[in-house]
Parts: structure tokens; C-alpha cells; sequence
């Protein structure tokens, strides 16, 4: 298993209870700004949601987050 970089929350709704998706929360589905403008932006659905203030700590997360889910 490995995290994807996908934008929106939406996509994760669509998925297994197994996905991890790291995304902007700043941005919509379709790519463009929301409208809204998060301190934390970068965040991480799958296993436990959280969110980060930079992409670099979200993937760190994601992939320990991947690591746990494997061992299941």
C-alpha cells in the first residue's frame, strides 16, 4: 500500500476504508482555490484524519499511516 496525492475530500468518500489520500484542503476537486484559506491545508485521510501546515510533514504522516495500515 501507498499514499496518493489527490485533491478534494470527496475522492476519499468514493474509496475503501484502506485508501490514504494526502490533499490541499485550500483547493477543490477540480483544482481550484475554495475559497478558503486553512492554516493547516495539507491533509491526510486514512486510518486517522489529520491535517498539517506542510505538505512534507502530511506525506511523513501518510506513510506511517500506510506502514500501520499494512500491518492490519
Amino acid at each position: 500500500m501507498k499514499p496518493g496525492r489527490i485533491a478534494g475530500a470527496d475522492w476519499m468518500l468514493q474509496r475503501d476504508g484502506h485508501a490514504i489520500a494526502v490533499y490541499n484542503a485550500n483547493y477543490g476537486f477540480d483544482g481550484k482555490r475554495n475559497g478558503s484559506e486553512h492554516d493547516k491545508p495539507w491533509s491526510v485521510f486514512g486510518g486517522k484524519f489529520k491535517s498539517f501546515a506542510t505538505h512534507a510533514e502530511a506525506i511523513k504522516y501518510a506513510f506511517k499511516q500506510a506502514k500501520k495500515m499494512g500491518k492490519k
